[in-house]
């Protein structure tokens, strides 16, 4: 039970999705990360003026997996 909420937990902080596109690579690709910090504008309700946070967070984020 807790391995499958383990799965559950990184499926939605996107650890395992990110997986399929970041292995074998140091860093993510520009496309990963501008879509990531795309997520985060939606996610934030579609607020201007955060494009940099947005950025480094998803840089952050993706180079972590």
């Amino acid at each position: 039970m807790k391995k499958r909420a383990n799965a559950v937990t990184a499926e939605v902080r996107g650890e395992v999705s990110m997986e399929k596109y970041t292995a074998r690579r140091t860093s993510p690709t520009r496309d990963e990360i501008a879509q990531r910090a795309f997520t985060f504008y939606e996610l934030r309700g579609c607020q201007d003026g955060y494009d940099v946070e947005d950025w480094v967070r998803a840089e952050k984020e993706l180079a972590r997996h």
